[in-house]
């Protein structure tokens, strides 16, 4: 569970996946049913570090007498709202279309075509990763629902070793891991991610989303080939369709985001 933890010092942070319900600084006065820490002097500073190897619980409240900093301010890794990972994936999805304007030598059109293709792909499945760890990691309920109904049967058995043995901040890091590992290029897994989140899982009426995973199989593990040495067809026309395919379905699963969910 998440706790109020007050800090006589500073606090730095280097940890990638490092998130918090609020934190506070220049605090003269300790909140009720706060933890207490006094940390040791980092580079001859009073600081709690949060690293990787000693994290903390993304759903404390930080309360500290000094500094609250953090090495990664710029490069934050989970994002705060839909509207972050919805900005992040049109980002993507505009450098898929700038790249198909690339002049380049006919013989090596089909390779940049390719990779532009599941530069695509790629995006959408980042897209709903980080949908789901937005929310997952600002609501500790849902984060445990998520752990119990979304983690196979022999990952929770390890996990719940780590959580048993009084690690929560070490297993929260281990499920966030176990999310980020997770391929969301399958809708059924969508489906059954956005159902849990307590979002309207998408349609896909015409399953076009389906074939474009397909054709990701194919390109990633094939190489292209459908049959013998023959390779799946791309041209600027297709791709171009590909990724106004993919970006639909990217604004479809944010309107069910948003409509489902308060984010």
């Amino acid at each position: 569970m998440g706790k109020k933890i007050y800090v006589k010092g500073g606090i730095l942070v280097t940890s990638r996946f490092f998130t918090c319900k609020s934190a506070t600084c220049l605090c003269s006065v300790i909140p009720d049913d706060a933890e207490i820490i006094i940390p040791p002097s980092f580079e001859g500073t009073k600081c709690l570090v949060i690293d990787d190897e000693h994290p903390q619980s993304l759903f404390n409240e930080y309360y500290c007498e000094t500094f609250f900093s953090s090495y990664n301010s710029g490069l934050k890794f989970l994002c705060d709202n839909s509207a972050e990972c919805y900005e992040e994936f049109q980002t993507g999805i505009n450098e898929a279309k700038d790249l198909l304007e690339m002049s380049i030598d006919s013989h090596r059109q089909w390779t940049l075509y390719k990779m532009i293709y599941l530069h695509a792909i790629s995006c959408l499945d980042s897209f709903i990763c980080s949908l789901i760890l937005s929310k997952t990691s600002h609501d500790e309920l849902l984060f445990c629902k998520y752990y119990r109904q979304m983690m196979s049967p022999k990952k929770k058995i390890a996990l719940d070793k780590i959580l048993d043995n009084g690690e929560r901040a070490r297993w929260e890091q281990k499920v966030i891991e176990e999310i980020l590992r997770t391929s969301f290029c399958n809708i059924d897994t969508i489906k059954k991610s956005f159902k849990c989140l307590n979002v309207q899982p998408p349609t896909d009426n015409n399953i076009i989303i389906k074939d474009h995973f397909m054709n990701r199989h194919i390109l990633m593990h094939r190489n292209g080939k459908i049959k013998g040495d023959k390779k799946m067809e791309l041209t600027k026309e297709s791709v171009n369709k590909a990724i106004e395919e993919i970006n639909n379905y990217g604004n479809h699963l944010l309107y069910r985001f948003n409509t489902s969910t308060n984010t």
